[in-house]
Formats: structure tokens, sequence, C-alpha cells
């Protein structure tokens, strides 16, 4: 419709991927298109096909111009040579034979040399337009039969520009280098601005490039630069140019200031204290780290991998998308594996890149992600101050909480907010969390890692054990605010107001509810004016037993290299080492949790920020259960979509939230609804689903 109101004009034409894509979806399907829509396909089919042929045009006259002045070349330096020569015959006759030999000898190489120099220049430009083109494998190719064209050209003024495009050409390929800490490096002119490179000689850019693909140039190619037949390979020298030496630098201090790294940040919130910390990195380096928030589908693109920017780093939670894994930078080429393993832990370092519960123990053979953050469940809210003044203590295990649950029924009050609505198709999550963190604490992580994957069914006898304690809690008299037929209605966003509703006059805290379970997030959506750590805290849902670790069910952001620069490499570098987030921490109010073991929780001792406290217990709680071997991810997480996540065509709930509102809505009983999820798993497996 807007290209037709456009009075069909060539701006609105499709283009590139798209075009292709819908292309082969029209000569494919068997729906028709439109009148309007097959004309427009045409009419962008027909764009493509002029811009080629214009291309192509553009192409033979630019071949034909270097042609035209590689013969002018060829002619000034022959009219040198023949005044060179006569100048010689009238001074020094005597010597005319060696005069005339040594002077054509010196038009050969000269000839050759301005040829091989144009060639080279034309092949680096064809490079850079290849990759812009989304072909980083023929701008490789193109880029490195450049370099060998200089084979023999003395000199180095003609490799930087096909280093240059050689090492964009790699980057865009998701190639890693194998480089020494002290390799040299050079900000360059990349195709998206000042872009870092690892200064390496033309021969090893070669071998790397030979290495990463097999494309060469093929009999098209050839015939447009040499006019025929693709010449032979030629190895080139240990000796042959590169960089000059006043462009390039060791590493560190500012030797990369002017680039950037984009970071796509799929489930690290931005707050005031992360940018304090990345704006530090930028002081110490000059590499600028531009943070992209991906949400909605942006994060589903980022996902999928169907995005139209490739991020150099992602910081990501949970397991990597597929098509990050296969380009996932080793850390251990640059980054000393052991201390990575002391530092962080195994489970920790096998987060992103681990697809079954049971292997995130493993001993980790290989990192590739660093974690920096963390996001933990399984917390109970509680209004702090108002809890002191009732005489409530802190329960340690499961039989205290639900004693506590009765005695504040018995004065009146509701012990628990419970909602489960969370927006279609998503409803019912947070009941999928109680059951979780009851399974872990009842059953063990063993029989939680066989559930999780299906192995362990939800009829098991453990996981109906567990399931039975969740059901004590919802159905037992009184205990939920709003009653449990209310539960599937109510938003737990809005929990948090209930948790600390104030009187209208006094402006006391006066719970309509005095707990709540919930993840860690949940402390940046307390109602203003609330202190944390002074009118609101958290307990961790208890052990069954007294004494026992807390297991914790919780998210790992990590962050990963998707593309080697040396910028990607220093920011990396700087994420690993124990002092990151000793800026971020002296943020009041902020997010973080550490990953790493030797972080100094003196960080969070701000004696006007009561929430530091809550921090350094945060980060306490997830230590402690990661050395204990019982920290664990969302096990509905692990589950296909239809069992623990969501359906999208058509959308609906997956079997495990659906049964967690009918069990509240009173629709189902609690054992009828983990019989209903085993049938949902038998169908899938059945290929019904």
């Amino acid at each position: 419709d807007e290209w037709i109101a456009a009075e069909r004009s060539d701006e609105y034409l499709l283009r590139g991927g798209r075009l292709d894509q819908l292309h082969g979806w029209a000569a494919t399907t068997s729906l028709p298109l439109s009148e309007p829509e097959q004309a427009f396909l045409d009419a962008s089919i027909a764009e493509r096909d002029r811009a080629a042929a214009d291309e192509q045009e553009r192409e033979q006259r630019a071949l034909e111009a270097e042609r035209r002045e590689r013969q002018r070349a060829r002619q000034l330096v022959a009219a040198g040579v023949v005044t060179a020569l006569v100048a010689g015959l009238a001074i020094f006759g005597v010597l005319q034979w060696r005069s005339a030999e040594d002077s054509r000898a010196e038009a050969e190489v000269a000839r050759d040399t301005l040829d091989s120099v144009l060639l080279s220049e034309s092949m680096a430009r064809a490079s850079r337009d290849r990759l812009s083109d989304g072909e980083p494998d023929v701008a490789l190719a193109l880029a490195i039969q450049g370099l060998r064209e200089l084979v023999g050209v003395e000199g180095q003024a003609g490799e930087p520009p096909l280093l240059d495009a050689a090492h964009f050409a790699l980057q865009a390929m998701g190639v890693q280098y194998e480089v020494g800490p002290d390799t040299r490096v050079s900000v360059r002119p990349g195709p998206d601005g000042p872009t870092g490179v690892y200064v390496l000689s033309a021969q090893r850019m070669a071998e790397i490039g030979d290495a990463a693909s097999d494309r060469r140039l093929n009999e098209f190619e050839c015939g447009i630069y040499y006019g025929g037949q693709c010449p032979d390979p030629v190895d080139v020298p240990a000796d042959q140019g590169g960089y000059f030496a006043d462009e390039t630098q060791p590493p560190g201090g500012q030797a990369l200031a002017g680039t950037t790294v984009t970071v796509a940040a799929a489930s690290l919130r931005e707050e005031p204290g992360l940018e304090r910390q990345l704006a530090d990195f930028t002081e110490l380096t000059g590499i600028e780290v531009e943070l992209v928030s991906n949400t909605g589908e942006a994060l589903l693109a980022l996902e999928s991998g169907n995005f139209d920017v490739r991020p150099d780093v992602l910081a990501w939670g949970g397991g990597l998308p597929d098509w990050a894994r296969g380009r996932a930078l080793d850390l251990g080429q640059f980054l000393d594996h052991e201390t990575l393993r002391a530092d962080f832990g195994d489970f920790a370092l096998n987060f992103a890149t681990r697809a079954e519960p049971a292997a995130l123990a493993a001993p980790n053979t290989v990192a590739y992600a660093v974690p920096l953050d963390s996001d933990i469940k399984g917390l109970v809210y509680y209004p702090k101050a108002a809890f002191a003044t009732a005489g409530y203590e802190i329960p340690e295990t499961w039989d205290e909480l639900m004693a506590l649950s009765r005695r504040i029924v018995d004065d009146g009050g509701s012990p628990w907010c419970v909602a489960f609505e969370s927006g279609f198709p998503f409803n019912g999550w947070p009941g999928t969390d109680l059951i979780e963190s009851l399974v872990l604490r009842s059953a063990g992580t063993e029989v939680y890692d066989g559930w999780a994957t299906g192995d362990v069914a939800f009829t098991d006898p453990e996981i109906e054990r567990s399931a039975q304690l969740a059901d004590s809690l919802i159905f037992e008299p009184g205990f939920v605010r709003v009653g449990p037929q209310a539960i599937s209605n109510e938003n737990f966003t809005e929990q948090m107001f209930h948790l600390l509703q104030r009187d209208t006059v006094t402006g006391a805290i006066e719970p309509d509810c005095w707990m709540f379970f919930q993840g860690d997030f949940m402390f940046g959506a307390v109602p203003p004016g609330t202190v944390v750590g002074a009118d609101v805290d958290y307990f961790p849902l208890p052990p069954m037993s007294a004494g026992e670790t807390v297991p914790v069910i919780g998210s790992v952001t990590s962050m990963v290299g998707i593309v080697d620069r040396p910028e990607v490499r220093a920011l990396l570098e700087y994420v690993a080492d124990p002092t990151w987030g000793a800026v971020w921490a002296t943020e009041p109010g902020n997010g973080l949790i550490p990953m790493n073991r030797r972080f100094d929780t003196a960080a969070f001792d701000l004696p006007e920020d009561p929430s530091a406290g809550v921090r350094r217990r945060l980060f306490a709680d997830t230590r402690s259960a990661l050395e204990a071997g019982s920290f664990r991810f969302d096990a509905s997480d692990f589950m296909p979509r239809a069992i623990g996540g969501w359906l999208d065509d058509p959308p609906g709930l997956s079997a495990f939230n659906a049964g967690m509102v009918d069990w509240v809505d009173g629709v189902r009983t609690i054992d009828e609804v983990l019989a209903d999820i085993d049938a949902a798993w038998s169908e899938l497996r059945s290929g019904g689903a």
C-alpha cells in the first residue's frame, strides 16, 4: 500500500535478504499473491537485476580503466627507458650493450610491480565491498590473493589495506586468532568505525586465511582480475611487508582507545552501578562499551540469530543460543583456564554452554563464558520492621515456616501473598517456581536433575511429595491473602504493595500479607519510599531439616565474546578479574550478585545504604549453594517449551503452567495436575504435540 501510495517509488522496494526470502517463499508456497503483491515482488526483482547489471558494468569500466592506467604506465616506463638509453649511447657508448640489457630488466620489473600493486589495490577494495554485501568468505579470498600478488614487490605500501580487509573478513566469519599476550595491536578504519586488529605478518595472515576457509577465487573472478585462468598459488614469504611500525602499539593501556565493543544484554539489567563499572573500563582503556538491551522481538531475534547487526559480545543468562555456541571465543586462549576454574567453579563456567543439568557440575575443560552476575529465586520477602514488632522470627526449616504461618493466622493476619497472573501465555510460572524449589529441597539434586530432563516423572513419589508441600501452603485455610481461587487473577508484580501496605495516616507499614515468595529481582519493584534492608528483607525458603545447606535456583549471567578483536578480549579480561563489580557494588540499591569467589564483599560496605547487608547475604547464599553443589537452573527451562515454557502457534500455556492455574482455581487437584503433565510428556514423545 505504501509503495502504491508513493507512486511505486523504487525507495520502497525490497532488497537484499528480505527480497531473497520473499522470492523463495513465493516460488514454493501454494498461496497465491494478490495482484499488487505480485507487482511489488516483480518490481523488486527487476530493480535487483538492474542494480546487478549496473554493478557489473561499473566493475568492467573500473577494470578497463585500470588496464588503461597500466598501459599508460608501461608507456611512461618505456619512454623513460628509451631516454636513458639515448643518453647512455651519447655519453657511454662503450657500455651500450650493458646499459640496454639493464634498462630492459628494469622496465620489466617496473611493469610487473605496477601491475601487481594496482591489482592488489583493486582486490582490497573489492574485498571491502564483498564484506559489506555479507560475503566474508569471498572478501577473505580476495584479500589473501591480494597479499599473494605482492610477493616479490619491495616496500610495504600495498599491504596495510589488504591486511585490514583480511582482518575484517576473519572477524565477520567468527575466526579466533592464536596470538600471544604480547602481540602488538593497531586501530584501523573498520567497516563500523575504528577497529582493533592484531599486528601479524602477511605470511601469518595468509596462513590463517587459508585455514579458516577453503574458498578461493573461482574461474569467473579470475577472469575479471587476470583475464583468464587463475594463477598458481604462491607462498607469502616471512619477510613480506606489513603494517608500518608507527601504526602499531604494544597491548594494554590506551592502545585501543577509540574502538567500541557492542554488548547485547539479554539478561543484564541496566542500572547506574553497571554503567559506572563500564565507564571505569572505558577510562582505563579508552574503549567504549555500547550496552544494548534486547527485549521483545529483539530478544527473539537474538535467540534465533536472525538479526541485522551482530553484537561483539553477549551478556546472556542461561544456555547460549545455538548460533552463539559456534562462535563463542575460547577464553583459555588468552585467560588462564585454571584461574578461571578456581575463581568461578565448574558449575558457573559450564552454565552458558552445557545443555543438560547433570553436565553443569562436570569438570570444565574449555571455558567460553565469563560469569559476571547472578539472579536467584526461592526468596521469601517479609516486612522487616513489622516482623520484629510482631515478634516473628525467621524460620530455619519448612516445619517452622508452616508453624509461623499458622501463628500469623491466629494473630488475625494473612501469612502469604500468592499470585500467578503474568500475562498470557505466561500465567502460572510463579507456581512452577514454588514446586521446583520444594523438589530441590525435599527430593535433592539428583532427582531434580532427572525431573528437569523428563527422566523422572511428575507422578514420581518424590515429586508428588514435594507438590503436596506446596498444596498444604496454598490450601491451608487463611494462609493466602485472597484465597486460592483468586491466585490466578492476581498479578505477581503487585504483591510487594500488599506486603508493604502503609497506613494512610501514620505511614507505618501494616501488611496485608506477611510473606511473599519470589526471585531477587523483586527488590527492584518495591513501592516508592521503601528502604530495602530496613522496611523489607528476605530469607531463603527454608530447607527440610535444620543445618542443611539451603539450595538455590537461579541463573548465571555470563559474558561471551562473539568476535575476536583485541578490544573484545580486553573487556573479557576486565570482567574476569576479581575486582569486576567493585564499582557497581558501591551504587546504593544495586542489583549485583557477583560470581567471582575472590570478590571482596567489603565493596558492599556502605553505611548509608541498608541494602548493602542484603547484597552481602545474597552473595553468601549463592556462593554457599555453589560450593555445596546445590545451585540449580530453573527446571522448567530445561523442559520442552510445550511442557515448561509456553506455546507459540497458537499461543497458549504450557502443560506445567496450565496445571498450576487449574490447581489454584480448584479445577484439578495437585495429583491430577501432575498426571496431566506426564500425559503431555507422553504425547510429546510420541509425536502428538
